[in-house]
């Protein structure tokens, strides 16, 4: 709402968000608002109501001789009900209160809200990337780097064909029986048999606590099966979580803001695992050659991969690598003695973040070391990994 000073006038041809109804006849020094309108797509409010002239002008001029409507309401929505001048309530000024009359749906609200919010995730189909990932030709050409990009594009574009809306949580949280039983509650809301609402109410309750119950059972043992951390899943399943309201930096102060916690956590994770020793290449001696890479060595490699982990930049994770089957694993296989035959690796695999750790692991050191040191959920950590130990294997 406010004072434009300007004279909008009615509708004119391919306006959408000016109404139709006016008093008076738009000049062109008053397009400005009209065109703010319709670029913006706010609806003005003046004009969209039937008014008798007499209720619509909102200023009069020095000597009482002239009337314009010069103040306006302005809204992004479709919940203006009626706008109007007070007549009655004297301003001593030259201008007159201008009433709007809203009207809110809050199921619409609702709605909308929903609707504003990030779209619904997606999962991948794994029963369906191996049957794509047939059909699909995986090319090699000269150029290393451009071969490693379009093996890369390739892979991305299996995932987004087999991609599907992942299911909503509720309806692996509530059985049927028991949302036919909050049904059955909603629609007693309001009747006189309380006794009956109350025990109907009561059996909701313990019929949720059961299914809860048997949601964490069964993702605790899905995890389980996977071989994955129970503790992040009952952390997963935590129905209430604090928050961290503040972190300290290093030079004692606190930080409060996204942004410089963000920066707080990343510095402590850098220097945590930031790791002190050099890399050394072993140096072949003259006459000996590496043998080629198997497709059993890149299959073995890909399957004991743990799943769950996050993927790099280019989005690829380790349970897609595994859906895709053999047609990757020959991919891989031929793209890695071509790199290991050329001495070459692709830009994109030397600025791979995996860390990782050439030490034999023994029962007592594998649990010893954290989950993250042993991800290798991107192409370009798995071909460091096996490009390193195959030639300390064969040097």
């Amino acid at each position: 709402m406010g004072g434009f000073n300007a004279r909008v006038g009615p509708r004119k041809d391919g306006e959408v968000f000016i109404g139709p109804n006016s008093a008076q006849q738009r000049s062109e020094a008053e397009e400005r608002l009209a065109n703010f309108c319709e670029t913006h797509h706010p609806f003005h409010g003046n004009s969209q109501f039937v008014k008798n002239p007499a209720m619509r002008w909102t200023h009069v001029s020095l000597n009482g001789q002239h009337y314009h409507e010069l103040d306006h309401i302005l809204r992004n929505k479709r919940v203006i009900t009626d706008v109007g001048v007070v007549p009655s309530f004297k301003m001593g000024s030259d201008h007159r209160l201008l009433r709007a009359r809203l009207h809110f749906d809050q199921g619409q609200a609702c709605l909308l809200r929903i609707r504003s919010g990030r779209p619904r995730p997606t999962v991948i189909d794994e029963e369906v990337i191996g049957t794509v990932a047939e059909k699909e030709v995986f090319e090699m050409v000269d150029d290393v780097n451009e071969d490693y990009t379009r093996l890369v594009g390739t892979i991305i574009k299996i995932r987004n064909e087999c991609r599907a809306e992942a299911p909503n949580h509720a309806l692996r949280r509530i059985s049927g029986s028991t949302r036919a039983l909050l049904e059955k509650r909603r629609h007693m809301v309001g009747q006189a048999n309380h006794v009956e609402y109350a025990v109907l109410s009561r059996l909701c309750r313990k019929r949720l606590a059961e299914d809860h119950a048997n949601l964490v059972r069964s993702r605790l043992l899905d995890a389980a099966h996977r071989k994955r951390s129970l503790k992040m899943e009952k952390r997963a399943l935590a129905e209430h979580r604090l928050s961290i309201p503040c972190l300290k930096a290093q030079d004692g102060s606190r930080c409060s803001t996204r942004p410089e916690m963000e920066n707080v956590m990343a510095n402590f994770n850098t220097a945590l695992y930031r790791s002190e020793s050099g890399q050394t290449t072993t140096v072949l001696s003259p006459g000996k050659e590496v043998p080629p890479f198997l497709t059993s060595e890149v299959r073995h490699a890909i399957e004991t991969m743990p799943r769950g982990k996050a993927p790099s930049v280019d989005g690829i994770t380790m349970e897609l690598l595994q859906a895709c089957g053999p047609e990757l694993y020959t991919a891989l296989t031929r793209r890695f003695s071509l790199y290991l035959a050329k001495c070459e690796v692709p830009v994109a695999c030397k600025q791979s973040s995996t860390i990782l750790l050439f030490k034999s692991v023994t029962k007592k050191t594998q649990k010893e070391l954290p989950s993250h040191h042993a991800t290798a959920s991107t192409i370009q950590g798995f071909h460091a990994l096996h490009h390193d130990s195959h030639t300390k294997g064969t040097g």
